[in-house]
């Protein structure tokens, strides 16, 4: 988590909590806090003290002890000491990468002249992963069990000049003109379920799998740059599983996913592969 950002989140939570403490109790005592600094250009609070409430604030983390819980939030770094039994993070991962569509099967379009019109620019098809929330628990030494919230954001640049709609069947292609580029993106919010090796310190694996519900679908093209309906009959489930090696911060990642890219019978059979970078924020 950002240095900056950390102050702000301590004030949060010790608000929030304490709010509930005092609705519950009637009685909060505040302690003095052991160490406030104010430097030129931040704010440091070490340590805030309740009655039944410790937070406290160190170089690359904060633990909140509430309700007989430990659980501290942290940038995820690597070092010499231990990690905690229970770790949360918040947008602590991002990812970038491209993709593209495999297995593709026009089995529904038999007798029509339509093609392979879900081919796609391999080089252009773009992938964007945020990790907006994460919680892992220690299972033994060297291995971690955890989950969260996660965006996806798929983008399929068009080999062809067209665009995508219906005939209230299944999904068609619509020739364009004097376009510069057609393309297709999807967007997914999905929980993440993971378990992390720790060979290493500073060396990572994890496998995973992922279901995402599709929160939008649109497309696009260009010139004129328009932004098209929403993509018809789109999947509106999307599961896949993959897997991360990460040393220190960053990291590579291979996902497939094993959902067609379309509902069943009504558009081209396709699964979706990624393969990217990953940055521990």
């Amino acid at each position: 988590m950002k240095t900056y950002l950390r102050p702000i989140l301590i004030v949060i939570l010790t608000f929030t909590i304490s709010q509930i403490s005092f609705a519950h109790t009637g009685d909060l005592n505040v302690d003095e806090p052991s160490s406030t600094k104010l430097l030129s250009d931040s704010l440091s609070v070490n340590k805030i003290q309740f009655d039944s409430l410790s937070l406290s604030n160190e170089d690359n983390s904060f633990e909140l002890k509430a309700l007989g819980f430990n659980i501290q939030f942290s940038t995820p770094k690597h070092s010499d000491e231990k990690m905690p039994a229970v770790r949360a993070e918040i947008f602590n991962t991002l990812g970038l990468g491209f993709c593209n569509i495999l297995n593709t099967s026009y089995n529904v379009y038999s007798g029509t002249s339509y093609g392979d019109f879900l081919d796609t620019k391999v080089g252009k098809n773009f992938t964007m992963t945020i990790d907006m929330a994460h919680i892992d628990i220690k299972l033994f030494d060297a291995v971690r069990f955890g989950a969260g919230v996660r965006y996806d954001g798929y983008s399929y640049v068009f080999s062809n000049d067209i665009s995508l709609d219906s005939d209230g069947e299944k999904v068609i292609p619509i020739p364009l003109e004097n376009v510069k580029k057609s393309k297709t993106l999807m967007n997914y919010i999905g929980i993440p379920v993971q378990f992390s090796f720790y060979p290493y310190k500073k060396l990572a694996i994890n496998v995973e799998s992922c279901v995402e519900m599709l929160v939008e679908s649109r497309t696009k093209y260009k010139f004129p740059k328009v932004k098209g309906p929403k993509v018809p009959y789109a999947n509106k489930w999307n599961a896949y599983v993959g897997s991360t090696i990460s040393y220190n911060d960053i990291g590579v990642y291979l996902r497939y996913s094993f959902t067609p890219i379309f509902e069943k019978n009504h558009g081209p059979e396709g699964n979706v592969i990624a393969l990217g970078l990953i940055l521990n924020l």
